[in-house]
Formats: structure tokens, sequence, C-alpha cells
């Protein structure tokens, strides 16, 4: 089964939602589900580096 998951940020300091996604992903993983998790943070953050499962960051920013 594939799976993708949409979250703003993967940042574990901001807790909840992300710590959340980022379990369950591994979890479901373990299962055997090919995971994929979209995210809002820049592609080069350093809590993106050792996740166990496929990541795509699209950062989107306003100009001032």
């Amino acid at each position: 089964m594939k799976i993708l998951q949409t979250v703003q940020t993967l940042n574990p300091e901001t807790g909840g939602v992300a710590r959340a996604v980022t379990s369950l992903s591994i979890a479901m993983q373990k299962r055997g589900a090919q995971i994929t998790v979209m995210t809002q943070d820049d592609p080069v953050a350093s809590w993106l580096r050792d996740l166990p499962f496929c990541v795509r960051a699209a950062f989107l920013h306003r100009d001032a």
C-alpha cells in the first residue's frame, strides 16, 4: 500500500503533529506500507536528513 501524508513541518521541536506523523510513518512502514511525507520544510533542513521514509520537501515562502 502506498501512503502519502502531508504536514506543514516535520521539525520535532514543534512537537505534536510533526512527532505524530513521524511515529505513524515509521510504524506503517514497518508493516509494509510505502510511505511518502510531503512537507513545507526547507529541503536541506537538518531534521529531514535521517528519516527512514521518503520525504518530499517544498519550501514555500512569500517575498516581502
